[in-house]
């Protein structure tokens, strides 16, 4: 008797990679380095933060985590922009008077920040032309809260790349998925929030498209509340983390709009990040629900393998590397 081996679509998920230029190399790696035929980027691709190379005495300085860095040659620049990088945070050479003008003028600043924000997106879709064409593997990004809204227009012009959100996409010939990059709320106001009405709101457009329900995976941003992959410090309202008997106090802080999206349509498999501090598997019903969290900082890039077969999931396993 000969046994036919079950078709298996295998994927691998990761979220939060804020502007990180090493994590971004691992991500568009794990194709082949994990056997997979699908990534996805549940969003937060871009930083937060610009760290000026102030142009003095012929080299460039800068104060960076508390220390103060020189660069002279054109080697020296390169190191030292690649490592503050390395941490999820952008380099301009910048002559005094720009610094001066960059501290007064928020306009500027913001202007400065696209701008940089946009060359390293842009290098990273041609990484992601090279490294991904004739491979066969299909590549899912999508912007996060944190991302401007320009992000998702880059994407656009990347014939290597998809934006998947907003859309329901075709994973294989039993598997679908939706995806959403907007968070509810969060204590930052960043660019890309909704209330939860409307968060809820466009997760039920998407599903309108949806074939098969009981095979749909969720690529939603924004973890499900309460459900053990959004728990994060308390915070007060001037941002400072509460504590009790000198331990963080934690509370979930996921949406409450995809907690109920989940518990209403029980879709096989929900994908989350948001919450870095929150690497979570979870069972909500029949719904596997993923958050591998994210350790963007210290050069590790988290993520999880996910083996779809007809019928469910045939497979998962949380990776570090």
């Amino acid at each position: 008797m000969v046994f036919k081996r079950e078709s298996v679509t295998r994927l691998f998920y990761t979220s939060d990679i804020h502007g990180s230029e090493r994590m971004l190399g691992k991500f568009l790696n794990a194709g082949q380095a994990y056997r997979v035929s699908v990534l996805v980027m549940g969003g937060d691709l871009t930083g937060k933060a610009l760290v000026p190379l102030i142009k003095r005495n012929g080299g460039f300085t800068c104060d960076f985590m508390g220390r103060e860095y020189t660069a002279s040659t054109q080697a020296e620049i390169s190191e030292l922009a690649k490592m503050i990088n390395y941490n999820g945070m952008y380099t301009r050479c910048m002559e005094v008077d720009d610094i001066t003008r960059l501290e007064s003028d928020l306009s500027y600043r913001e202007q400065v920040l696209r701008e940089v924000l946009t060359e390293s997106v842009t290098r990273w879709l041609q990484k992601a032309v090279d490294k991904l064409q004739g491979t066969g593997i299909r590549c899912y990004m999508m912007p996060g809260n944190d991302d401007p809204s320009m992000v998702a227009e880059l994407i656009g012009g990347c014939d290597a790349v998809h934006n998947p959100e907003g859309e329901c996409v075709q994973l294989d010939d039993h598997h679908e998925m939706i995806s959403l990059g907007y968070s509810n709320p969060t204590p930052w106001n960043t660019e890309r929030e909704l209330p939860e009405d409307e968060l809820l709101s466009r997760m039920e457009n998407m599903m309108t498209r949806v074939r098969q329900p009981e095979q749909l995976v969720v690529n939603f941003h924004a973890p499900p509340h309460d459900s053990g992959l959004d728990t994060a410090p308390q915070l007060s309202a001037d941002l400072k983390i509460q504590t009790s008997m000198g331990q963080p106090i934690v509370t979930p802080v996921g949406s409450k709009a995809t907690r109920r999206f989940i518990d209403s349509h029980q879709p096989l498999l929900g994908l989350h990040g948001h919450i870095h501090e929150s690497a979570c598997v979870a069972k909500l019903g029949r719904t596997l629900c993923i958050n591998p969290g994210s350790l963007y900082s210290e050069g590790v890039l988290t993520g999880a393998i996910v083996g779809l077969k007809k019928d469910g999931v045939a497979s998962y396993q949380l990776v570090r590397g």
